[in-house]
């Protein structure tokens, strides 16, 4: 809000309660986010989002924030809006080391995650599970289902091993269920009217 907006009651409800950030950078002191901790005291979930997707200096700040979640407060998942199969690649790199992060972020289907901000924020967490015992390392989990392509190339693959005649008949179905996108669903072959049309 423009400050000639702004009465003089807001200004000084937000001067008396507003606290400075020393930087947005992760990796050092935390001393001004110590207020956070008894705002957040019993608080199992929280949400972190931003104005504006791909704006650098917000994820940024997300990164300082989940560094101070885990290492301070104890949170342990990271649970992003991402495919939950793509993310399980995300999962094995910061869990146990296994595989590149970049190869598995890049996976993750959105554009907005798909930036050196989030990559190095992925790095981080695996880094600091390299650093401490089994119960307190982190966890990247997917909570959104738009993506499905991961998913149907686990359920392809599982077919494939265990009933290959099942994989080969729904071969149309998976690839059509591969490159559905959000809010526009292909239309399926043979069907010139669309999905949702009689």
């Amino acid at each position: 809000m423009p400050e000639n907006m702004m009465t003089k009651d807001v200004r000084d409800w937000l001067s008396a309660r507003a606290l400075p950030l020393r930087r947005l950078d992760a990796g050092g002191p935390a001393d001004d986010l110590r207020p956070l901790t008894e705002v957040l005291k019993n608080v199992r979930v929280v949400g972190l989002g931003e104005a504006t997707h791909g704006t650098r200096e917000f994820f940024l700040l997300k990164h300082r924030l989940i560094e101070f979640l885990v290492r301070d407060l104890g949170f342990r998942t990271l649970a992003m809006e991402a495919p939950a199969a793509a993310a399980r690649s995300v999962d094995a790199c910061v869990l146990h080391g296994r595989g590149d992060v970049r190869s598995a972020v890049a996976q993750l289907g959105f554009w907005t995650w798909k930036t050196e901000e989030v990559l190095a924020l992925v790095e981080w967490m695996r880094r600091y599970n390299a650093s401490v015992a089994e119960d307190r390392r982190v966890r990247f989990v997917g909570i959104d289902p738009q993506w499905p392509a991961a998913a149907v190339g686990r359920l392809d693959a599982f077919l494939r091993r265990t009933a290959p005649e099942r994989a080969a008949a729904l071969g149309n179905a998976f690839g059509f269920l591969a490159t559905a996108r959000p809010g526009s669903p292909p239309t399926p072959p043979g069907n010139s009217a669309g999905p949702y049309r009689n």
